[in-house]
């Protein structure tokens, strides 16, 4: 994972140019990686063979043929505010996320989120730097949410889907903290956002 953690290291460096507090980078890389795989859970059960025959779907994180091309288009382009430093290497990355190694995935998966514009098809919601940072300082679930939800799945999701997502969310939060989750005897969180507005 050596360039999707060189990408972390990058962003981490353009939060704090524009105001976010990161203190401790290692911790902030690792609880990005931690909800990368929450989310390839969600998505593809860590499998990146799976094609969704409905929507097509593909690889790991679940890319549409118009994810790919924002992802690599943000990651590759020079002017692109989220661009990777290693712009050969994005060239590098085929456009079928069936052939994506690790690294390449979660690299893309991260160009098509880190620095978005807000989603407005929600509202209210905040830009995914700072869903992002709150992840990353404190592996906020609320914010995990949001941040699958609104800048990678996108799409009003059904309740199945949000049911998913939900619930793996959840799950690993648990295992991480186990005590936290117990103290609070319910739900792990309130909800930062009104659940409803993510269901069709």
């Amino acid at each position: 994972m050596e360039q999707t953690r060189a990408y972390i290291d990058s962003q981490i460096d353009r939060m704090i140019e524009g105001g976010l507090e990161i203190t401790d980078r290692e911790a902030f890389t690792n609880n990005i990686l931690d909800f990368m795989g929450v989310v390839r859970d969600i998505e593809s059960s860590n499998d990146n063979s799976q094609v969704n025959p409905d929507s097509g779907a593909a690889g790991v994180y679940q890319f549409l043929d118009d994810s790919v091309k924002t992802a690599r288009n943000r990651a590759g382009h020079e002017e692109s505010n989220v661009a990777h430093e290693n712009r050969e290497y994005v060239a590098n990355i085929s456009e079928n996320p069936l052939e994506w190694d690790e690294d390449q995935a979660g690299l893309m998966f991260l160009a098509h989120a880190f620095g978005a514009p807000v989603n407005k098809k929600r509202s209210p919601v905040i830009g995914s730097d700072e869903l992002f940072h709150r992840i990353g300082t404190d592996f906020d679930p609320d914010a995990q949410k949001d941040l699958y939800m609104n800048y990678h799945y996108r799409a009003i999701p059904n309740e199945a889907t949000y049911n998913r997502a939900t619930e793996k969310i959840l799950e690993n939060y648990t295992l991480r903290f186990p005590e936290i989750s117990k103290n609070l005897g319910g739900s792990v969180t309130k909800p930062f956002y009104s659940d409803k507005r993510y269901l069709i």
